[in-house]
């Protein structure tokens, strides 16, 4: 992709040289050349190269700048071994996480599904969190496990409720995803997600 893009970018460049203003003089057959005008017309051509090469150079550059910065796939990495109930916060579970797995975070729904190779068997359940694709107003449904809840059903009301009455999304050891009660009697792993290593 990068390469036809840096294609691309050289096309242009040459289209907008051929077809760039043409040179301060014109010469037609059987008429005289001056040599300050031949010389004028080169450097008109050599102005334009140099132009042609500074944006050719530009385009490298953006284009090595694109490489450098290419976002990183996260991957499911395991469970945190720590249980918590689901009104901790974020914050809380992605913590817990890089404690875990460093650099990782409590994992999407989609980053899991994503996963190309999963560890080994986690036991147990873990929080995960839902991509939330609205239906309405107020309910809202995980783009992944299908799960639909009224405004905060799937996240423990945003992680922060501790609740027997909310629920959060989670995910068992063999991938299935459904919604688990927030309280603490149900306390359960953080699902965590990083760049596989």
């Amino acid at each position: 992709m990068i390469k036809l893009l840096y294609i691309a970018s050289l096309i242009i460049c040459l289209n907008s040289y051929a077809a760039g203003d043409a040179v301060t003089h014109s010469f037609s057959a059987g008429g005289s050349i001056v040599a300050t005008e031949m010389n004028a017309n080169f450097q008109d051509l050599a102005n334009r190269n140099d132009a042609t090469q500074t944006q050719v150079t530009q385009n490298a550059t953006a284009i090595s700048n694109l490489q450098s910065n290419e976002v990183a796939v996260l991957q499911y990495l395991g469970n945190t071994p720590t249980t918590l109930d689901g009104g901790q916060g974020i914050r809380g579970m992605n913590e817990l996480c890089q404690v875990s797995f460093s650099g990782s975070r409590m994992c999407t729904t989609e980053e899991y599904a994503n996963t190309i190779t999963y560890p080994a068997a986690e036991l147990g359940v873990a929080w995960i969190r839902p991509v939330i694709v609205g239906l309405d107003g107020t309910v809202g449904m995980d783009a992944i496990s299908g799960h639909a809840g009224y405004d905060g059903e799937l996240t423990c009301s945003g992680w922060g409720s501790s609740s027997s009455t909310r629920k959060g999304m989670s995910v068992s050891a063999n991938g299935a995803m459904e919604p688990n009660d927030c309280d603490s009697a149900s306390a359960i792993k953080v699902s965590c997600c990083g760049v596989a290593p």
